[in-house]
């Protein structure tokens, strides 16, 4: 847990940048997939409401839509849907 919003910032961007390089001496050898991964950690409860939103994302990504999760809410090109206003887009 960070208690300086920069200093996590700089570790998800070294990350990023571990992951893109190429050279990267911790790849798997396989597969090229760095074994290094970093992400948020979320409340329990939140964690539980992300993944109820996934499966719509899903169907929204398949059927050409900009759809991403952010926090606790599934954004659908440009527009929030939280787990309670899911059912409104259709994919539901």
């Amino acid at each position: 847990m960070f208690s300086h919003f920069p200093d996590k910032e700089l570790i998800k961007q070294k990350c990023r940048e571990i992951s893109n390089n190429d050279q990267n001496t911790f790849s798997s050898g396989t597969s090229g997939t760095p074994h290094i991964r970093c992400s948020d950690q979320f409340p329990p409860a939140i964690q539980e409401r992300r993944r109820k939103l996934i499966p719509t994302m899903i169907k929204a990504r398949q059927d050409g839509k900009t759809a991403y999760i952010s926090y606790d809410k599934l954004i659908i090109n440009g527009q929030a849907f939280t787990v309670d206003t899911v059912s409104l887009t259709g994919y539901s």
